[in-house]
């Protein structure tokens, strides 16, 4: 069974580069033969893409544990993640011992996905112990396991887990790009490459699979590879900006010598007059002229990218060391004290969240206590 990824999904160098609220969901086809035991229900399933279908579904008064099922598959598959656990509870609530087991596997074990996914940590703990007293051995409850443990920022438990799943379900492109990505959090590119590739070769069609490619390959120096794989995605999705960019943003990075320089900055620049909503594009650009010694230049874009994007501390503190290059002390001490308000500013948001997660009622309190003293 193939899964979906939700937004949070992959973890892409490049694209955070590009856009840090970019979403991508990998919307996967999910077989129900065999579990669906109404045959009128399954060919309706078959042949309906439709909402209004989805509607008849979740209002029918006899539905029962696969009716919901279904309707849970879908709506995931449609990216309407709250809807699909709900229809998964309301499965879940149906479960019948007579059933078996198997239904309360798959019923737990995408409940399990979907809170972790989401973020719901308590309750993706508890689908978790639901499906292993059900006995589940699914790769997508390995899945859930992982993510709970990078979460805890457990990544040699992601790793196994992960490896657990791909085993289980080969053909699970999701299975080997999480693996792929956990690699990567434990700095270890080079083991990340075979992941990706299996990933990319299982959805050959699949733009974000070879940019998660690019960004493995671009880690361990394979510049040559990591820019046909940017090509790739650019061919797969020309129309979107985001994929459209990658190969200029590719050819900065790998830029070694003057001719290098040269063909990178003429790409680069292309694309911010191309792509100007692709704004992030200039700091990218600027990071290539400073690297290259033009600090004028880099400056230039600097402050132009910052007058749109006045909360990136990077940015502040790479203006601040291309000011100090050019000599110009008194606006490389204030672009400092730009970054170092903004750091401290997100280290003390940091420290709010441990507080709050260690000791709530004691964070709320002392919130109400200031409220009130306003």
């Amino acid at each position: 069974m193939e899964s979906i990824k939700s937004n949070h999904a992959p973890r892409l160098a490049i694209s955070r580069l590009i856009c840090a609220s970019l979403t991508v969901v990998i919307v996967c086809i999910v077989s129900l033969t065999g579990y669906l035991r109404r045959d009128s229900i399954r060919e309706k399933w078959l042949e309906s893409q439709s909402t209004e279908y989805l509607q008849s579904l979740d209002a029918r008064t006899d539905a029962d544990t696969q009716v919901h099922y279904a309707l849970a598959i879908r709506l995931a598959g449609l990216g309407r993640v709250d809807e699909a656990i709900s229809a998964l509870s309301e499965a879940a609530k149906g479960l019948q011992d007579a059933d078996g087991p198997e239904p309360a596997r798959k019923v737990f074990a995408w409940l399990a996905y979907l809170n972790a996914e989401s973020g719901r940590d308590a309750d993706a703990e508890s689908a978790i112990a639901a499906a292993q007293h059900a006995g589940c051995n699914d790769a997508m409850l390995h899945i859930a396991i992982g993510l709970q443990a990078s979460r805890r920022r457990d990544f040699a438990g992601a790793i196994a887990e992960y490896t657990r799943a791909a085993r289980l379900n080969p053909e699970m492109a999701d299975a080997w790009s999480r693996l792929a990505a956990a690699w990567i959090e434990v700095a270890e590119p080079q083991q990340a490459i075979a992941p990706l590739h299996r990933a990319a070769n299982l959805k050959p069609n699949d733009p974000q699979a070879h940019a998660d490619l690019a960004e493995g390959l671009g880690r361990d120096a394979q510049f040559d590879e990591a820019a046909k794989e940017c090509a790739r995605a650019a061919e797969l999705a020309p129309d979107n900006p985001m994929y459209a960019v990658l190969p200029a943003i590719s050819r900065a990075s790998s830029a070694r010598s003057d001719a290098d320089y040269n063909g990178a900055l003429q790409m680069l620049t292309s694309a911010v007059q191309t792509f100007p909503q692709v704004d992030t594009l200039r700091a990218i650009l600027a990071g290539l002229e400073a690297r290259f010694g033009d600090y004028s230049q880099a400056r230039a874009e600097l402050e132009t990218y910052l007058t749109t994007h006045a909360s990136d501390s990077g940015a502040w503190l790479n203006l601040s060391s291309i000011c100090d290059r050019l000599g110009d002390s008194q606006a490389a001490s204030a672009a400092l004290a730009k970054y170092q308000h903004l750091f401290d500013d997100q280290a003390s948001q940091v420290e709010l969240k441990k507080k709050t997660l260690l000791n709530p009622a004691s964070t709320i309190s002392q919130s109400a206590a200031g409220a009130a003293a306003q």
